[in-house]
């Protein structure tokens, strides 16, 4: 089912995301991909996509825990809304903080049979959740 598979990449997206596995992040996209950051520069494509994960992995390890709210498909194009919540680890100091919520828009196409992430967009809601 189209639903599945969908839920399957995005949920494949935050394990990669977690585990800092850049290359795991980069196999959930399509090569055209982009992410929109909250209050960063719109990054396209793998090499763009890359620098920024292993820039942000290289000082924070970061732990989210994400539910889905809502899957929409049509025909070969599909939308996630999910929320995360989780904790950021400074590496330098060692420190972990509360991340704030965040809320999490996927754009999925499929091709060859596969759902890849064409678009994803969050921002901080500023509520911080244990």
């Amino acid at each position: 089912m189209d639903s599945d598979a969908i839920r399957t990449t995005v949920g494949a997206y935050f394990e990669s995301f977690n585990a800092s596995d850049v290359d795991g992040i980069l196999a959930t996209l399509a090569a055209d991909g982009s992410i929109m950051a909250d209050g960063m520069a719109t990054v396209t494509g793998p090499e763009q996509i890359r620098q920024v994960f292993e820039g942000a992995s290289g000082a924070m390890r970061y732990r989210f825990d994400f539910e889905v709210d809502r899957v929409l498909v049509d025909g070969t194009m599909a939308t996630v809304q999910a929320h995360a919540n989780g904790t950021v680890t400074t590496l330098g100091t060692g420190s972990t903080t509360a991340a704030p919520q965040h809320r999490e828009l996927f754009v999925l196409r499929k091709r060859d049979g596969a759902w890849l992430i064409t678009d994803y967009m969050f921002n901080m809601t500023g509520d911080t959740h244990p």
